[in-house]
């Protein structure tokens, strides 16, 4: 796979469809997804490819891409209706799948786009890591924010299961939706069995 061509060409697309503000979202993303891979031996390459793609669409109205949604097949979702922003994630893997047609035989790298901000029972450390690098890039301020970099900073494994534990905890607070996605993610992590969504 021409990693380099697509990385010219979502950097291309980024500058056309993100803020000032999401681009440095996306920046500083990049940045903390390679210092992880290279702390822990990681191609970075794929990861890079996620991170570029993540939040491509993460700007559009939510009106945009519910009607994206529509006609790309998919199904009313009633989860994803009470949080329609989740849309981009899900548009953005699709994007991937169908503009090139060469990430077919790397799932995982759309699977890890798809899901970044849910979670999921990823079946590589390209999803992780993205996960990771999403929630806790050097623009992220909250409670706790610290202290997650210091645990993936040691162990990405444990590092994603400490960032999908305080989303959780947060979506619990607020009384959002669990998608069964990230329920999946959570049982696959405290199991370490392979939980279907």
């Amino acid at each position: 796979m021409a990693y380099a061509t697509l990385v010219k060409e979502l950097r291309r697309l980024a500058k056309l469809n993100v803020t000032d503000e999401r681009a440095a979202h996306i920046a500083g993303s990049e940045d903390y997804a390679y210092r992880l891979c290279a702390k822990h031996r990681l191609p970075f390459d794929p990861v890079l490819i996620g991170v570029l793609a993540h939040d491509l669409f993460r700007d559009w109205p939510v009106e945009r891409l519910r009607s994206v949604a529509k006609r790309s097949g998919m199904d009313a979702n009633p989860y994803l209706e009470r949080a329609p922003i989740l849309y981009h994630g899900i548009i953005a893997g699709l994007f991937l799948e169908r503009w090139r047609g060469e990430l077919r035989s790397r799932p995982e790298i759309v699977e890890a786009v798809t899901h970044h901000s849910t979670g999921y029972p990823f079946r590589s450390y390209i999803g992780k890591i993205l996960f990771i690098a999403d929630s806790l890039e050097e623009t992220r301020d909250y409670p706790g924010v610290w202290e997650l970099r210091q645990i993936a900073d040691s162990d990405y494994e444990k590092g994603y299961i400490a960032v999908l534990e305080h989303k959780i905890a947060y979506f619990l607070e607020k009384k959002y939706l669990l998608l069964p996605e990230t329920v999946a993610a959570w049982n696959a992590a405290v199991t370490g069995e392979v939980w279907k969504v």
